[in-house]
């Protein structure tokens, strides 16, 4: 067994960035590995693509490592590049892809509430996730899944509150879409 796994985040750190400890490095990764991989998985939805931004999220981590200082909980400042990088990929995508996603807005209902969505089944919710792009599927994550204030979605994706607001109510009007000619005469 590790002898460095019973100790804090802040004590491994201080060990990696100022003893050079390489086995504390593999205890963080332990520690964090299953919740960014998790959050990549659920925005990409590819296995392979999600392994491979994972590794870089953590290299990135790991380069930055020295540059943390403790204002926030570790946990905080991993979600943080996680969130960022995610943004960054699919910044890349689009922009390498140059094509446009946006959908004919009269083929949409109207805004569902944040109740409407709340309500969906989570097993239907998921199948709902996979058939969004991942921005939308991120932004979706961000409001509801991680609680996240527009405020806060706004400096995320480093947007202004109109575009923000744009995009969450397009990602809503399209999962509720796909809900409702998926899954709502299920219900009935």
């Amino acid at each position: 067994m590790n002898h460095f796994t019973n100790i804090s985040d802040k004590e491994l750190i201080a060990l990696i960035t100022g003893k050079g400890e390489t086995d504390a490095v593999g205890v963080l990764y332990d520690r964090y590995i299953k919740v960014v991989f998790n959050k990549v998985l659920i925005t990409f939805g590819h296995f392979q693509d999600s392994e491979d931004i994972t590794h870089d999220i953590f290299l990135k981590i790991f380069l930055r490592l020295n540059t943390y200082k403790g204002k926030s909980a570790f946990s905080t400042w991993v979600y943080s590049i996680t969130n960022h990088h995610i943004i960054d990929v699919i910044r890349a995508a689009k922009n390498k892809n140059r094509y446009d996603h946006e959908t004919d807005m009269a083929s949409f209902p109207e805004e569902p509430d944040d109740e409407q969505m709340l309500m969906i089944d989570s097993s239907q919710l998921k199948r709902i996730m996979e058939q969004l792009d991942e921005e939308e599927r991120m932004i979706l994550m961000l409001k509801y899944k991680d609680e996240m204030s527009l405020k806060e979605i706004m400096e995320v994706f480093k947007i202004k509150e109109s575009t923000a607001k744009m995009r969450i109510s397009r990602a809503k009007q399209k999962a509720y879409k796909i809900y409702k000619e998926q899954f709502k005469n299920i219900e009935a």
